[in-house]
């Protein structure tokens, strides 16, 4: 009787085994890093340095947050049509690009404009690298790259804190204004990386007569969808409400 099989290990030593993995990690703790350091100054900054009212970061966080939600659909789907590893990279280091005008920002208009469009863009690049991962995490590995992933973003977004931490000790404008600056240029840097990820073809193209909105007809799924949302909401509270 021949020997069951066996899942091969997704890490040795904490570095993954699957190359493309180990890029989308890198990826992932650059980005992230940068991102745990501007939510730890980003509310104060704009308060106390920029003299914005606590209400209008509020506001300008807020809307970028629906702006966000909506723009992941389409820049998805634009994934999905255009290629998902080209069109990540694209989202990732226009993240980081449009985010360092956060270091020349000075009133709520503009503040609310670069938190929207860097929230579109995030969110966007996080719908394309779900979508990439479903395509390349095959046998059931999809949930094992995301759990890796979920645990290399929690670590960049502590070291990432850490780091913002000193800048709240220094207390000077420079120095929060550094933080935005780091926290760009590693959006850029992960943008580059995700490069070196295997090119996949776009997705297949809708079949003739098939509606848009099929998906909205498998009830299974919608239901799993809406709770995992409502789970989701622990992301909101991290990047609007403790700032605030």
């Amino acid at each position: 009787m021949p020997a069951p099989a066996t899942t091969p290990p997704l890490t040795r030593r904490g570095i993954p085994v699957d190359p493309r993995l180990r890029v989308l990690a890198l990826g992932t703790f650059v980005n992230r890093a940068g991102a745990g350091a501007t939510l730890t100054t980003f509310a104060l900054y704009f308060t106390r340095e920029v003299g914005l009212a606590a209400a209008q970061v509020g506001l300008a966080l807020s809307i970028a947050a629906v702006v966000g939600m909506v723009a992941q659909v389409p820049l998805g789907h634009l994934g999905d049509v255009r290629g998902p590893r080209e069109v990540m990279a694209l989202l990732t280091a226009a993240f980081g690009a449009v985010g360092l005008l956060f270091l020349v920002v000075r009133d709520f208009w503009a503040l609310t404009a670069v938190l929207a469009v860097v929230t579109a863009l995030q969110n966007g690049g996080g719908a394309v690298r779900n979508g990439y991962i479903g395509r390349i995490a095959v046998g059931g590995s999809g949930v094992a790259f995301k759990a890796y992933l979920r645990a290399v973003t929690n670590l960049a977004m502590s070291l990432g804190a850490a780091m913002g931490g000193v800048a709240l000790w220094i207390d000077r404008p420079w120095a929060y204004l550094a933080v935005f600056a780091i926290d760009g240029v590693t959006g850029i840097v992960a943008g580059l990386v995700s490069l070196r990820l295997p090119h996949l073809p776009p997705a297949p193209a809708r079949a003739a007569g098939e509606p848009r909105l099929a998906v909205l007809r498998d009830t299974p799924y919608v239901v799993v969808t809406l709770l995992t949302g409502v789970v989701a909401m622990h992301f909101v509270v991290m990047e609007v409400g403790i700032p605030l």
